[in-house]
């Protein structure tokens, strides 16, 4: 289910179960609901009705829901798909990041993938090349074990249980072959759990164990063969158990003792030369069939010299398809590099002349830190050379002295002399550096520009105060914004006052209570936005930061939710049909596109001018923003939905659902405190040189946080709200953030 599954493909509403004979669509656990697709067979999956394994033709998506209805032997339905508007499933895998949330209530699906079935990286196998070794390593060791008590892991675990031949019952320290699809590219493990022996449990439910791994026949296993061995012999069993790997998320296994599956096979790797060299690194695109393919996992490349070679047998066909687009830089055209030279001769007379070359070369780098064997250099090189010549009578008179000797030519004495200069720089900038260490950062930043965020929906605490879902809390009346040109950057971070970027302008996420406010409201407002359809993962994120300008008001309090949180954001709709509970959008056909003209009505989906009292428009949506009304008008109606030429909606997260779970971290910051370092709350630091300047961060660790609903773990939170409580409802009270 994603946003993707569009009703006009054939997606249907629909509710999977962990049990359907007991779920129903009100359930909180154990229901996940969205819109599926009827997935093809043969296409799309192969069943094997003997043994119940689904096997998938391609991947499962991490924000996908696998879910099935089936009838059994004995004649029971699983499911129910005769409504002909919502189905009713079983459940067989949820997405990836809500499988190991306890409270979701998934925990009885984690044992229904096959997890004896390794996928070996490569198909069409060349099955006498095939070796296997199982190594098991500990935490802080090097030591790598292959075997227990002498015996090889691969007869250990029941992959190795006789020789070659029919008769021969020793094994030989080779997988029997019918435990290998060779042509798939899997092998499977006899064994349920294959690194948990059978005589542990495994905790299938939180509190419930079970002793899910029996050990059970080859014939038994699913390899996709009617073949079964014909000598079956009871081997060792396992003593150091891995049951970590079949209860917790992967996450979890850090520390863990390991066994690692080190395999050697030869397969056919075709190779292709694309008859150029000096490919640009990541330019290129390869189909296969006219499937796209991945660098790494479907092929090789060597961009010096232009060679491509395959990982995916399917490219050694003969009537496979191969398309690669790439570019690439003629010789000598990659580097950025110049060449200068100069050479001049000078005749102080016909007979001394002194000429001179000199060259120089430069390469440059685009790296600010360039790195040891990428440093920007240069040389120059020269060199001077001189020639006199001169006809000594003299010499001549010397050799006609000599006896019979009578020379005829006149005498010529000539001197040549040369040398060179190199002065060459290897490195221009002084310096190397052996890692930029760029990426030790690893930071998230919330842009903070108005479009990406909607008005929040009633926050359930943490704290009863600060649950305003029972009496319906409505928010005060209130305005966010983007001003413009109001806060420069030397006032948020002081370390660049003094720059010249620090006279620059930011951008701030404003708000502001409106003129009108309403007697009942109780000073909360606030934002929130998705930040993923499937969820992001925080679990290595350490610390939380936020800039925030109360303008010395001093007052309320400032919460940062983060999980899953209820999209019911618009609860009171002039329009009947319309508001708390109901799914409120502008998209009436669902193709997640504007249609002005009919769609941007506003959530009321309908047209009106505020104050004319049209029947069921709000009278209070209209988008209006004119850039030179006074500040104190400006924004009052920006956030208006009607006619503001965006597709407002509450489904957030693209699911064509209204989620209205509250299960989230909180994070409370108490605005009156505002002592750098006070104990007992987050770290504070502010401007205390500039009593007018109130502009302070507040930096907390993501551990220290305050649960709502029972969430665990930070791996797929999908939700940001920020809110305000305690505010001054009078008109003009305005806060800041910035990023």
């Amino acid at each position: 289910r994603n946003g993707a599954n569009d009703i006009e493909d054939g997606a249907r509403l629909g509710f999977a179960f962990v049990d359907p004979a007991t779920g129903t669509p009100s359930d909180s656990t154990g229901t996940a609901r969205g819109f599926f697709h009827r997935l093809q067979d043969p296409i799309d999956y192969v069943v094997d009705l003997e043994t119940g394994v689904i096997t998938l033709r391609s991947p499962l998506g991490a924000e996908h829901t696998l879910a099935a209805w089936y009838r059994d032997a004995s004649g029971i339905e699983h499911g129910n798909v005769a409504n002909a508007d919502t189905l009713f499933l079983r459940l067989l895998a949820p997405p990836t990041q809500e499988l190991y949330d306890d409270g979701k209530g998934y925990a009885p699906i984690r044992v229904l993938e096959q997890k004896n079935v390794y996928n070996i990286g490569a198909q069409n196998l060349d099955s006498d090349s095939f070796e296997l070794r199982i190594i098991r390593t500990e935490p802080g060791s090097t030591e790598e074990l292959d075997n227990q008590d002498g015996i090889p892991y691969v007869q250990v675990l029941g992959l190795d249980y006789k020789g070659i031949a029919a008769n021969d019952l020793e094994p030989d320290q080779r997988v029997e072959p019918v435990f290998v699809d060779f042509e798939a590219g899997t092998l499977t493990f006899p064994n349920i759990t294959p690194f948990a022996p059978d005589s542990s449990v495994v905790e299938v439910a939180p509190g419930s164990f079970s002793a899910v791994n029996v050990i059970v026949a080859p014939s038994q296993v699913s390899t996709g063969r009617a073949a079964t061995p014909a000598v079956e012999k009871e081997g060792p069993k396992l003593q150091r158990d891995n049951a970590i790997l079949y209860t917790k998320e992967p996450t979890e296994f850090f520390g863990q003792q390991q066994y690692l599956l080190e395999m050697k096979f030869s397969t056919p790797t075709p190779t292709f030369n694309l008859n150029r060299f000096n490919i640009i690194e990541g330019s290129e695109t390869v189909k296969l069939n006219g499937r796209a393919l991945s660098r790494g996992a479907d092929y090789d490349i060597n961009y010096e010299f232009g060679q491509i070679t395959f990982r995916n047998p399917e490219a050694s066909r003969a009537d496979a398809n191969i398309e690669v687009d790439f570019e690439f830089v003629p010789l000598f055209g990659q580097a950025k590099e110049s060449l200068a030279g100069v050479s001049g001769t000078y005749n102080f007379s016909p007979n001394t002349r002194l000429s001179s070359s000199w060259l120089y070369f430069s390469r440059a780098t685009p790296e600010e830190r360039p790195k040891l064997g990428q440093e920007p250099s240069r040389i120059l090189v020269g060199n001077l050379y001189g020639q006199w010549i001169t006809n000594p009578g003299f010499m001549t008179s010397l050799v006609n002295a000599l006896p019979l000797v009578r020379s005829n030519e006149t005498s010529e004495f000539q001197v040549q002399g040369e040398t060179a200069l190199s002065i060459p720089n290897p490195n221009t900038k002084n310096e190397v550096y052996i890692d930029d260490m760029e990426g030790v950062e690893d930071s998230r930043e919330f842009p903070i520009t108005r479009g990406v965020w909607n008005p929040a929906s009633e926050p359930a605490g943490p704290t009863p105060d600060l649950d305003k879902r029972a009496d319906q809390v409505r928010p005060l009346p209130f305005a966010f914004y983007n001003p413009e040109n109001t806060v420069r950057r030397g006032e948020v971070f002081l370390e660049q006052a003094t720059e010249r970027d620090g006279q620059d302008f930011i951008q701030v996420l404003e708000f502001r209570t409106e003129r009108a406010s309403s007697p009942d409201s109780t000073g909360w407002f606030g934002v929130m936005r998705n930040l993923s359809s499937v969820g992001e993962n925080f679990s290595e994120k350490k610390f939380l930061e936020i800039w925030v300008n109360d303008f010395g008001t001093a007052q309320g309090k400032m919460i940062l939710d983060l999980g899953e949180i209820s999209e019911d954001f618009y609860v009171e709709s002039a329009n009947p049909g319309h508001g708390r509970g109901i799914l409120d959008s502008e998209d009436q056909d669902f193709d997640e596109e504007l249609t002005s003209a009919i769609e941007d009505t506003g959530l009321d989906n309908q047209f009106g001018v505020d104050g004319n009292n049209v029947p069921n428009d709000d009278g209070n949506d209209d988008f209006d923003f004119t850039r030179s009304d006074p500040d104190s008008i400006r924004y009052e109606k920006i956030n208006g939905t009607e006619k503001n030429s965006r597709l407002d909606t509450e489904d957030l997260d693209g699911d064509r659902l209204l989620d209205t779970d509250n299960t989230y971290y909180s994070y409370v910051f108490d605005l009156s405190n505002t002592a750098v370092g006070s104990p007992g709350g987050p770290a504070i630091y502010n401007n205390l040189d500039d009593p007018g300047n109130h502009w302070r961060l507040y930096r907390v660790l993501l551990d220290d946080s305050q649960s709502v609903g029972g969430v665990s773990g930070r791996r797929a939170l999908k939700y940001a709200r920020l809110w305000f409580d305690g505010i001054d409802g009078a008109p003009g009270a305005k806060m800041q953030v910035a990023s």
